[in-house]
């Protein structure tokens, strides 16, 4: 099954601690209204339940549409469904190569504890696509995680001799650096995954790690800002946008910034606000009114000296 003119939505890729991604929903309308065309829509809007009705009902009329039968396995992936979307995944690889399927059961074995056979569906992905770099540069971030270091460069650079603009795997490569204390060659590769996909959070986010251990906290600054941007609902951004302010003494920003973690964390419904983040805030106050006191003052006694200029 060819994934060409596909819609891909960022996934949690179960196999890590990271985001990473993985192959979503695919919309590829044929003429007219139909079931399959339904289900997309529904699945933009997260109504998940009705976005499977339309799906299987697609399959009853057209049961040879694996792009229905995918999108039936991812929604029920997203929702846990792990059993069943393993079916469909495999209902699919049954009839055609499918990286993404493959990837994706991938996930649902590791989730489990299997991870020879999560080990196994990457390889055998990175096998059976060897034009793609997808493949191998997933199964490189599981040889990243599991600590088989040199195995997971070797995936990663393989997989950029088969495509150089792959972000994600400039993006692990240079992950891959930074964890090593290679910092100079991390910022390289981060910068340009972040060139060929500016869309992605996490990359800013990994970037400002970099550029925090290079000592370089006004850029750390700036990719956290980008990385906020993207990610309005993250507190923890804003929370470390705080952090670095104050090391900048930049102090109304950082104000600013641990004002906006406690307000995006009230309109969360699974947000527990963190005390600690209020006592930054007051901290920060604190300084501001120092700071504010000590201008007035400046400013009163600018005033005395020109007014007793002024006198005969």
């Amino acid at each position: 099954m060819t994934m060409r003119n596909s819609r891909i939505i960022l996934k949690t890729f179960a196999l890590l601690a990271l985001v990473a991604t993985v192959s979503g929903c695919v919309n590829m309308p044929p003429p007219g209204e139909s079931y399959y065309n339904k289900g997309v829509d529904l699945y933009d809007e997260e109504k998940f339940a009705e976005a499977i009705e339309q799906y299987k009902l697609e399959l009853r009329q057209n049961p040879d549409n694996q792009f229905a039968r995918y999108n039936l396995a991812v929604t029920h992936h997203d929702l846990g469904h792990d059993d069943e979307a393993e079916k469909l995944y495999r209902e699919i690889l049954k009839t055609t190569e499918d990286t993404s399927s493959r990837i994706n059961l991938s996930t649902i074995y590791f989730s489990r504890g299997q991870e020879e056979a999560a080990y196994n569906e990457l390889k055998i992905a990175s096998q059976n696509n060897p034009d793609s770099a997808k493949p191998l540069s997933v199964l490189g971030e599981f040889q990243e995680r599991k600590g088989m270091l040199d195995e997971a460069r070797l995936s990663y650079l393989a997989a950029l001799r088969i495509d150089d603009q792959h972000a994600f795997t400039h993006y692990r490569l240079g992950r891959l650096d930074l964890g090593q204390g290679k910092i100079e060659p991390a910022i390289a590769s981060i910068n340009t995954a972040i060139g060929l996909d500016p869309e992605v959070a996490m990359f800013y986010e990994t970037q400002s790690q970099a550029y925090i251990k290079n000592g370089s906290d006004s850029q750390a600054i700036s990719m956290l800002e980008q990385a906020s941007t993207l990610k309005p609902d993250k507190v923890q951004l804003y929370v470390q946008l705080g952090d670095l302010y104050i090391g900048v003494t930049d102090y109304e920003n950082s104000a600013r910034n641990y004002q906006e973690a406690i307000s995006v964390c009230k309109s969360l419904n699974d947000c527990e606000e963190d005390p600690a983040v209020h006592r930054k805030l007051e901290t920060v106050y604190v300084i501001l009114a120092g700071q504010a006191k000590e201008k007035q003052e400046s400013l009163n006694q600018g005033r005395a000296v020109a007014k007793s200029s002024g006198q005969p």
